[in-house]
């Protein structure tokens, strides 16, 4: 028997709100499928899940965990959306599309994060005047330089009194951030007292090694390397008295060993 070649071709036929698939082939019969929008729209939805879009995805405006409420109409929503699209799946495909949909769940219901722009720090009160005093003082000089004789006595007073404004700022300033630190300094040791006088003792580390592989595991073989850690009782020493406790002992066993030969002539 030949079996003759057939050609399906998927049409698509809208018949009272429902998507009817005909497939024309070469032969007098013809396959009709029946498929509701519904059932179309979730398949569009699978398809995006599977291949999900390789742009970096948004950081979700979550509320705080005290909103009750609006988490519990997250998880129906979460529910629902799962129920409608992954009802009828394959396990494999549900753990595949699964994390996808809850992040365009979320994403939908509460929106992105919006990015804040830093503002650059404002500069204090204290720091403003001071930068003010400073260019004052700066055009003071240049006028007293140029000014006459009677005029520079007036101009010498006027730059003595802005001089003691800028010192007593600077005092200020400099125990404000003498503050600073040590209230940071508190914190620190507070948060883990090890590592801060760790760091208080340790030396910087700074600069690169620029040393040949051979050289390096030569160095290291030697300090590090202990050839006689097998041999029994290595750590042995015997333990020699030393200072003015050593010299008694002398003495005294001179004193013994001189009087025991004595008694034995």
């Amino acid at each position: 028997m030949s079996s003759a070649s057939v050609t399906f071709h998927f049409l698509p036929v809208f018949r009272d709100g429902w998507t009817v698939l005909t497939t024309g082939s070469s032969d007098s019969s013809s396959m009709v499928q029946y498929h509701s929008a519904e059932e179309i729209q979730a398949e569009n939805q699978d398809d995006v899940a599977r291949h999900p879009s390789s742009d970096k995805r948004h950081k979700i405006n979550f509320p705080p965990a005290s909103s009750g409420k609006q988490w519990e109409d997250l998880d129906s929503k979460i529910v629902l959306k799962i129920d409608s699209l992954l009802g009828k799946s394959t396990l494999e495909h549900k753990l595949a599309t699964f994390g996808d949909i809850v992040y365009q769940t979320c994403l939908d219901t509460f929106g992105a994060k919006q990015h804040q722009t830093k503002c650059p720090p404002q500069r204090s009160r204290k720091k403003l005047e001071m930068d003010t005093l400073r260019k004052q003082k700066r055009k003071l000089k240049k006028q007293i330089r140029a000014a006459s004789s009677e005029e520079t006595n007036g101009l010498l007073a006027i730059w003595r009194e802005l001089k003691a404004r800028h010192s007593a700022l600077s005092r200020a300033e400099s125990a404000r951030k003498k503050r600073s630190q040590k209230r940071k300094n508190q914190e620190r040791f507070i948060r883990d007292p090890f590592q801060f006088a760790r760091q208080l003792f340790q030396q910087p580390k700074s600069g690169t090694l620029t040393v040949e592989r051979g050289e390096l595991e030569t160095y290291l073989k030697k300090t590090y390397s202990d050839p006689t850690r097998e041999i029994p009782g290595r750590n042995y020493r015997p333990c020699i008295a030393s200072g003015p406790r050593n010299k008694v002992r002398q003495q005294a066993s001179k004193l013994t060993g001189s009087h025991s030969s004595s008694k034995q002539s």
